[in-house]
């Protein structure tokens, strides 16, 4: 009768080409949870919503357009992550928008103390 082969160690570990389908299957998911998240709001709505409760209508406009930035750059940040390649060289860099999520999120820290914002978060 013919010799019964036995695994190696080497043959029972998981090949270059399986772990990065692993990876990619990973990432395809990853991205499917990102375009599941709700739109960005609606600049007249956060504005009106921050009028109805009481704010003046020059800080509410200020902070519905920082609110609406905010949410739009943290989005694409989810999306697209905080490391993406560059358009011209593929390189990888930091995405362009964690700077202008931190610019608004800093906006927003500063008058939300004075504002009235229940609804929002």
């Amino acid at each position: 009768m013919g010799k019964v082969k036995t695994p190696t160690a080497k043959q029972t570990q998981p090949t270059k080409a399986t772990k990065a389908t692993k990876a990619t299957k990973a990432t395809k998911a990853t991205k499917a949870e990102a375009a599941e998240l709700p739109e960005v709001p609606d600049h007249a709505a956060v504005f009106a919503l921050l009028l109805q409760q009481g704010n003046s209508r020059q800080e509410a406009n200020i902070y519905a357009a920082n609110y609406c930035e905010y949410k739009e750059a943290r989005a694409n940040v989810r999306k697209c992550g905080a490391v993406t390649a560059n358009p011209r060289t593929g390189a990888p860099m930091d995405n362009p928008y964690l700077k202008v999520r931190d610019k608004a999120e800093a906006k927003l820290l500063a008058m939300g103390r004075r504002m009235k914002t229940e609804g929002l978060w």
